[in-house]
């Protein structure tokens, strides 16, 4: 069972109204039992909302996206030039132990964005934080998979100056950390991938990415 220290009476933990009054007040204990993507509610006196309102914002980015076909999430493929090279970073899952990209569906914290979605799973799964200003700065191109429903985003991370054993660091500390929920805890290393690398175990959504990229390697590296 969830935390009750911060729930008023009547509250139901899967509830997305119910968590956003109460949960959200300052306990994060087992946050992913009582939902990570909430989208019902328990009365009627929560306000009746669709999961396509989870998409609501109406920004030039995400009705870009909505009109290509995307109605999930999003995906940030982060690029930088090292040793003149294209490289990506890439996560490696708790779980799974498999190489990802960074990935996640739109919460109700995220007021129905995807740039909102995008920066704060790149906090929640990289410790990386990132002004929506930079983020869309930054943004290379984009593309929406065949048969998939999250929207791929490259992302010109150069001017972060990522260090790997720093980075690597950061996520070991984390994962050690009892305060932090579990979606803070989803990747506990991460690489610069070169296509030319020795091969890395991918997540199917990964080696598509990786795979329907490979031919604007070029166009990439030039705009970086």
């Amino acid at each position: 069972m969830p935390c009750n220290e911060h729930r008023e009476i009547g509250c139901q933990p899967d509830c997305e109204e119910c968590y956003s009054k109460c949960y959200s007040k300052g306990c994060t204990k087992k946050r992913q039992q009582y939902g990570i993507r909430l989208t019902k509610y328990c009365s009627k006196e929560c306000n009746i909302r669709s999961s396509k309102q989870l998409h609501s914002c109406q920004c030039k980015w995400c009705s870009s996206w909505k009109g290509a076909g995307a109605i999930y999430g999003i995906a940030v493929l982060m690029a930088c030039v090292q040793d003149n090279k294209l490289k990506y970073l890439l996560g490696k899952e708790n779980k799974n132990k498999m190489y990802n990209i960074c990935t996640g569906g739109v919460e109700w914290q995220d007021e129905g964005c995807w740039i909102n979605t995008a920066m704060r799973e790149l906090y929640e799964e990289y410790n990386i934080k990132i002004s929506r200003h930079d983020f869309i700065k930054n943004i290379i191109l984009w593309w929406l998979p065949e048969d998939a429903v999250a929207v791929i985003v490259v992302l010109n991370i150069s001017s972060l100056n990522i260090n790997l054993e720093e980075k690597n660091n950061e996520l070991k500390q984390r994962m050690s950390d009892t305060s932090l929920p579990s979606s803070h805890k989803e990747i506990e290393q991460v690489i610069f991938y070169h296509h030319d690398d020795s091969f890395q175990r991918f997540t199917n959504f990964t080696q598509q990415a990786l795979s329907e990229i490979k031919d604007e390697y070029d166009k990439i590296k030039e705009l970086i």
